[in-house]
């Protein structure tokens, strides 16, 4: 009997200072834990113009990345919108082939009716701005586009 309980508690003990030992080796330089699973953060931002290249306020900017959550903003006074993703879980070395921008008009007449548009990777420009080579992670990223959107039929 007395067997048995000095195992379990051998087992229990090892189990903890095993368990700890795994999980603080799973800290990146900045403290972020990382469990085998490489991130990314980056940062989109634009200017949405008419055709005439005019900025146009209040359309709906939804990015689109298969490996986060959608992330929507709209569109300033200044036709510009940023959206930040930080720690985004999921990296492939395809960099981003699937990433995509949606753009919609949601205000109504307000400002003209323009047709909904979306722009792929390829319209944009990919800049690398920090590199986390030898960790899980992949560095920062700045995406930057430029989108002319064309008026809707009957819209002034």
């Amino acid at each position: 009997m007395m067997k048995v309980r000095y195992r379990r508690i051998v087992q229990i003990l090892a189990s903890g200072v095993l368990g700890l030992l795994g999980f603080s080796a799973c800290s990146d330089e900045n403290g972020v834990e990382e469990y085998g699973t490489p991130t990314i953060s980056y940062t989109t931002s634009g200017l949405v113009t008419d055709e005439s290249g005019v900025p146009i306020k209040g359309i709906q900017v939804v990015d689109n990345y298969e490996y986060a959550q959608p992330d929507t903003t709209y569109t300033d006074a200044k036709g510009e919108f940023t959206i930040v993703k930080g720690q985004v879980t999921g990296w492939k070395d395809e960099n981003f082939k699937s990433y995509k921008i949606k753009f919609k008009d949601v205000d109504g007449e307000s400002n003209g009716s323009f047709k909904n548009d979306s722009a792929s990777i390829n319209e944009m420009t990919l800049k690398q701005t920090e590199d986390k080579t030898g960790s899980w992670n992949f560095g920062s990223y700045a995406i930057s586009l430029s989108k002319k959107l064309k008026k809707a039929d009957g819209s002034k």
